[in-house]
């Protein structure tokens, strides 16, 4: 079972002052202060099919899924059109299944090779940060007998070198 975000400093394991700076700062927000809805939008999705790993659909059906259009654009050439196909033949029909997570290759750029200290602005305490950005992608099968690790594999080996870390995002049914 997942633990709730900031538990421990809620029960004041992190310190008394950690607990009372995040209550404080839990209690005090106003919901039609400066800054909020201010940021640009979101970016566009771009509609993606997969071949699932777990689920045989058969020839005639694969999952559809999605992604943020500039993270496909980034690792589309990693993940490769054998994995993900952007476009369906009129003889293939297109999944949607809200209880079916296509797997998912999350990468990061601008990752620091030391972390910097920084001091969280809700609870006070520091932290050790790496900084850069993370972008993920749907993946599917490329063959029949494909499975996660394998294809995960390699899409890593084929990934640019400006991303530094990356990790598998598993399919979940």
């Amino acid at each position: 079972m997942a633990v709730p975000k900031f538990y421990r400093v809620l029960r004041g394991q992190r310190g008394a002052a950690a607990k009372a700076k995040l209550l404080e700062k839990l209690t005090s927000l106003d919901p039609n202060q400066d800054g909020i809805g201010t940021k640009a939008g979101r970016a566009p999705l771009k509609i993606l099919y997969v071949d699932p790993f777990n689920i045989d659909l058969g020839n005639e059906l694969v999952l559809q899924t999605s992604a943020l259009t500039p993270a496909y654009d980034a690792l589309k050439g990693a993940v490769g059109t054998l994995r993900v196909r952007e476009v369906l033949p009129e003889s293939i029909l297109g999944l949607k299944a809200r209880s079916l997570k296509a797997a998912r290759v999350s990468a990061s750029t601008g990752v620091a090779e030391s972390g910097v200290v920084k001091t969280s602005k809700l609870t006070g305490l520091k932290y050790l940060s790496s900084g850069g950005t993370a972008q993920s992608c749907p993946f599917g099968k490329g063959t029949a007998t494909e499975d996660q690790t394998e294809a995960f594999k390699a899409i890593k080996a084929v990934l640019p070198a400006t991303f530094k870390r990356a990790h598998p995002i598993p399919e979940q049914i």
